[in-house]
């Protein structure tokens, strides 16, 4: 009796665990169903994202994304460096609470915020956190621009399907229409800005507008959305403020808010921007500082969507009101104009009966003006105008902008960027119109892919713009060498302070980046918006104290010159406070607080030792009183002309040199202190030629002389020749040739009477 029990519980136990593994196993093969179904369904995203990562790679290449490789950022224009150099500065800053994005250092004695600079908060922040565990040479900008083109042709696709909803072969005409996205042109155009690349944040908000989401998921999705882009770009922030206004209007017109609730959708996308803007820093600096000079200049144009500005194939390009006017270009593109004017054609064909079911061109292109976000994309379209509205190079028309307005205008002046909202829902809407046509679903997908070829045929140049060089093909200086230098000091000091290059352009940019690599502050830099009230009034605090022969604050800090201005540190030199080497051309001046960095620059190979004096303008006159002096002024040569030098000139006959006015054009010839010769326009440039033989004065020439003087706009240039060879300086200022008795060259000399009535020279 027992066995029988036992042996039927076994029974029934098996049966239970045979009915419980067909269970697990028919859950087990569902889910296996679902994960396919899900991934089948994520298809046409990931073509999407394997497209749009094409397009990124054969625009850049691959080596974009090594995140140790800086060089490309170097040379690939004007802004990416202090971007690049702006992520170093913040990286190695000390944490600030709660403004966590305070940056200093670069730009001494600026302290700023991250938020305004391009290093993208959104990134730098979190990366700040692993610093240490980051190589010392890292850059997130290549990964940045490439996750803009992958969510660019993945927030077109949405944004396209969302807007044709129900159509056959949705996905692949999605697809092919998304990728009109990702070529469009203000975005191939835009790597030298890298975080306004961001384009895809437009398409979001666009997107969310159009998805039949309930009004709390858009509420939340859409303050999501308003935190990222306030983390990105102050421009991009306002733009996409703007179409977040506009979707709660249009919940507000269709009752899925009320009045209270639009409000508060409102009020709390303000209040998350204004809390971000606090926390990276976007206060930081005054708020006059944030207004800048510009509005009016960097706009658009009327012409702005078919104007190609020469980047394109196809269309000529247009002429513009302003010179600023690249930063409203908003070209559609050939391919996107045939798709337009298929949609027209298709409008007038349903007119007469040839085309149904398409009653009417608002059901075609569905773009009810009364919907918000027209409403603000016009809007946005206005302002990018500017108050100088212009067609090609013609003034249209002026109107006058009240102050309120101008604090906002001048803190967002480059105006012509907000016309991309417009130009994102055109392209859409005219996709969508074209996509409408009730032609058969095989030739409409054809022409769509053959219109899109079209499209990269007639933008294909600007596949190639801004091409990028990934090799350290900058030669200013040597970095391995230079970076010791800076590692013993408290500082960098370069001078004169403030300027953006020194021997070569834009060389501050290499010197900037091996002080941060070492965490040293730097007394130089480039924001769009900088506080140039401080940095004037501590540069004049360092040359008075530099003047009383004392370094001050500055006693543990290098001095990196420029040829012309290491006068100031003469006293220093003499007095033995101070060594002075030079290397690469680039004088440094090192106190003697500094043992370790001395040694080291003495013993570097082709780093030398040297010696200097300073000579005023009156002192090289009467050092030359005996011979035939000839000067010519290039470029503006009065602005430092001291009152010693215009006495001495009076004293020699001249009536002009006191008179000299700003960019005033002079030549003049002086004979053992005697004037024989001088020729001035203050509005003009001039010129004066003899031959051997010519009497000026009683002064006869023994050779063919020829000068030439003009003031920066007259042609800023300088030329002195005698017997058909150009002796002078050409530098601006007073530009001398010095000849003996013998009519033998003795010296020429430039004396920089723009910044200085004194020269440096070196023994």
């Amino acid at each position: 009796m027992r066995v029988s029990y036992i042996v039927f519980r076994v029974s029934l136990s098996t049966k239970h665990e045979t009915r419980y593994t067909k269970h697990r196993q028919l859950i087990k093969n569902t889910e296996g169903v679902n994960i396919l179904k899900s991934f089948k369904n994520k298809i046409p995203e990931i073509v999407v994202l394997m497209l749009s990562a094409a397009i990124f790679f054969y625009k850049f290449g691959w080596r974009l994304l090594d995140v140790t490789n800086i060089h490309w950022l170097f040379n690939i224009g004007f802004d990416n460096p202090t971007e690049f150099i702006s992520w170093e500065y913040y990286r190695w800053s000390p944490w600030s609470f709660p403004v966590i994005g305070t940056m200093s250092g670069y730009d001494y004695p600026t302290v700023t915020g991250v938020g305004l600079t391009g290093a993208i908060p959104l990134i730098a922040i979190p990366l700040k956190a692993f610093s240490s565990v980051l190589p010392q040479t890292f850059q997130h900008f290549g990964w940045w621009l490439f996750l803009c083109y992958l969510l660019q042709g993945l927030m077109g696709f949405k944004l396209l399907k969302t807007l044709i909803k129900e159509q056959e072969n949705i996905d692949l005409k999605a697809i092919l229409g998304a990728l009109f996205f990702v070529i469009a042109p203000p975005l191939l155009f835009r790597p030298p800005h890298m975080n306004l690349s961001a384009h895809f944040l437009i398409l979001c908000s666009l997107y969310l507008y159009y998805q039949d989401n309930t009004s709390k998921n858009k509420f939340i999705y859409n303050l999501i959305l308003v935190a990222c882009t306030a983390l990105i770009h102050q421009y991009l922030t306002v733009m996409v403020l703007g179409l977040s206004f506009a979707m709660s209007n249009d919940l507000w017109q269709r009752k899925k808010l009320n009045f209270i609730q639009l409000i508060g959708f409102n009020l709390a996308n303000i209040t998350v921007v204004l809390f971000l803007f606090y926390i990276v820093g976007n206060f930081n600096i005054p708020n006059d500082v944030t207004q800048s000079v510009g509005f009016g200049n960097f706009s658009a144009n009327l012409n702005t969507f078919f104007n190609s500005m020469n980047f394109t194939r196809i269309l000529p390009q247009l002429k513009t009101s302003s010179e600023g006017q690249y930063e409203g270009f908003a070209y559609l593109g050939m391919g996107v104009f045939m798709l337009f004017a298929m949609c027209i054609l298709g409008f007038f064909l349903n007119k007469i009966g040839i085309l149904q079911p398409i009653p009417t061109i608002k059901q075609t292109l569905n773009i009810p003006l009364k919907y918000p976000i027209w409403s603000i994309s016009i809007l946005f379209f206005i302002f990018a105008l500017s108050t100088t509205i212009g067609f090609n190079d013609t003034v249209l028309h002026q109107y006058f902008a009240g102050p309120m307005f101008k604090i906002f205008a001048n803190s967002l002046r480059a105006s012509g960027r907000f016309v991309w909202v417009l130009y994102y829902l055109i392209m859409a809407f005219t996709i969508k119109g074209f996509l409408n046509l009730n032609i058969s679903n095989y030739l409409k997908i054809s022409l769509l892919a053959i219109i899109l070829c079209v499209q990269v045929y007639d933008i294909k140049p600007m596949f190639s713009m801004h091409t990028i060089d990934y090799s350290n093909t900058r030669k200013n200086i040597t970095p391995a060498a230079w970076q010791p230098v800076m590692q013993e000091c408290e500082r960098v000091i370069m001078y004169p302070c403030f300027l953006w290059d020194y021997k070569n352009y834009g060389d501050f940019y290499d010197f900037a980046h091996l002080a941060a690599l070492n965490k040293k502050a730097i007394n130089t830099g480039y924001f769009a918006r900088s506080v140039w009230d401080l940095k004037r009034k501590w540069e004049k605090n360092l040359n008075e104290t530099l003047d009383k022969g004392s370094l001050g604050e500055e006693s543990h800090s290098i001095f990196i010159c420029r040829k012309e201005d290491v006068g100031r540190f003469e006293k220093f030199v003499k007095k033995g406070e101070m060594k002075s080497f030079i290397y690469e051309d680039y004088p440094i001046f090192v106190p003697l607080t500094l043992p370790k960095t001395i040694e080291y620059l003495s013993q570097l190979p082709n780093c030398q030792p040297f010696t200097f004096y300073t000579e005023g303008v009156v002192d090289f006159l009467k050092r030359h009183s005996d011979k035939l002096i000839l000067t010519a002024v290039m470029d503006e040569g009065s602005y430092k002309l001291c009152d010693e030098a215009k006495a001495y000139f009076k004293a020699m006959g001249s009536e002009n040199v006191p008179q000299l006015s700003h960019y005033g054009s002079y030549l003049g010839i002086y004979f053992k202190n005697k004037l024989i010769f001088e020729k001035v326009d203050n509005k003009g440039a001039v010129s004066q030629s003899w031959k051997t033989g010519d009497i000026q004065n009683g002064f006869s020439f023994l050779k063919n002389i020829e000068l030439h003087s003009a003031g920066a706009p007259w042609g800023r240039t300088s030329s002195i020749k005698i017997a058909d060879k150009e002796l002078s300086p050409n530098k601006i200022g007073f530009n001398f040739v010095v000849l003996n008795t013998q009519w033998e060259v003795v010296e020429t000399a430039r004396f920089n009477t723009f910044d200085s009535c004194i020269r440096v020279v070196f023994q």
